[in-house]
C-alpha cells in the first residue's frame, strides 16, 4: 500500500511497509533526567511539570525527525498528537486534576530510620550475648563430664527483658505516628494516580480518534486514483451518458 503527498510540488511515493521502526528505548524515556535537571528550580512544582512535559515532547519529535527524515509525514502526524498531549496535560495541571507528588518530610523518615536503628541494635545485642553462652557452652562440654553448664540468673534476664521492653514501648509510638504520616502520604499519591489514570483515558480516546481519522486520509489518498463502480468519477460518467441518450431521444421525437 503506497500513500502519495497532497502537496502538488511533491513526486516521491511513501511506501508505509517500507518505513523504518520507531525508535524504543530500554527505560520509559532516557532523556527524562537530563531535562528534569536543566528545569528553572525558582518555579512553581506546577510550571516545572508542564515545562517538563513540553519539553520531553520536543525531544520525542526531534527523535522522531532524525528517524523518519525521509518521511516528514510521519514526524507531522506525531508531532500534532504530542502537542495535542502537552496542552491536555497543561490544562489539567491548571485545573488541579494532575499535582506534583510531596516528598515524605525529612522528620518522618528520621524518626523511621531511629525506630529501625534501634531495633537492629537490639538484635544485634541479643545475638552477641546469645553467641557468648554458646562459646561458654561449648568450651564446657571440651573441658569434661564433670563441667558444669552455666545458665543465665534470674536476675539478668529480668533486666533483658525490662530493657527490651522499655526500648519497645519508646518505638511503638514513632512507629505508629510514621505509619499514619505514610499511609496518609500514600493514600494522597493513589489519587492522584487514579486521576491521571483518568486524563490518560481521555487522551487515548482523544489518539485513537486522530488515529481513525489518519486512517480514513491514508485509505482516500491510496485509492483515490483507481476506478471503481461507486467512486463519483464513474457516477458522473453515468449520468452523463443517459442524459445524452435523453437528448439524443427527444431530437429524434421533435424531427419526427
Amino acid at each position: 500500500t503506497t500513500k502519495k503527498p497532497s502537496t502538488a510540488t511533491a513526486t516521491a511515493t511513501y511506501n508505509i511497509a517500507n518505513l523504518p521502526p520507531y525508535p524504543q528505548s530500554q527505560h520509559l524515556y532516557p532523556h527524562a533526567q537530563p531535562l528534569h535537571t536543566a528545569l528553572n528550580v525558582c518555579r512553581p512544582d506546577s510550571q516545572r511539570l508542564t515545562q517538563l512535559i513540553k519539553r520531553i515532547a520536543d525531544e520525542e519529535v526531534a527523535r522522531c525527525r532524525n528517524t523518519f527524515h525521509n518521511h516528514p509525514f510521519v514526524t507531522k502526524e506525531v508531532e500534532h498528537i504530542l502537542k495535542d498531549f502537552a496542552v491536555a496535560a497543561e490544562q489539567l495541571v491548571l485545573d488541579g486534576t494532575v499535582a506534583v507528588a510531596q516528598n515524605t518530610p525529612e522528620e518522618a523518615v528520621g524518626e523511621i530510620l531511629q525506630a529501625r536503628l534501634a531495633t537492629l541494635n537490639e538484635q544485634k545485642r541479643r545475638f552477641v550475648k546469645e553467641e557468648k553462652e554458646w562459646h561458654e557452652l561449648a568450651v564446657r562440654r571440651d573441658e569434661g563430664p564433670s563441667a558444669t553448664i552455666p545458665t543465665p540468673t534470674p536476675s539478668v534476664a529480668d533486666a533483658s527483658a525490662a530493657n527490651a521492653q522499655a526500648a519497645s514501648e519508646s518505638a511503638v509510638g514513632k512507629l505508629a505516628e510514621a505509619q499514619t504520616s505514610a499511609q496518609t502520604s500514600l493514600e494522597i499519591q493513589v489519587d492522584r494516580i487514579c486521576a491521571m489514570v483518568q486524563g490518560c483515558e481521555s487522551l487515548v480516546a482523544s489518539a485513537e480518534e486522530r488515529a481513525g481519522q489518519l486512517a480514513s486520509r491514508f485509505h482516500r489518498e491510496s485509492f483515490r486514483m483507481l476506478p471503481h463502480v461507486d467512486s463519483p468519477a464513474v457516477l458522473i460518467k453515468s449520468l452523463a451518458a443517459t442524459s445524452r441518450a435523453l437528448a439524443a431521444v427527444a431530437a429524434e421525437a421533435t424531427a419526427s
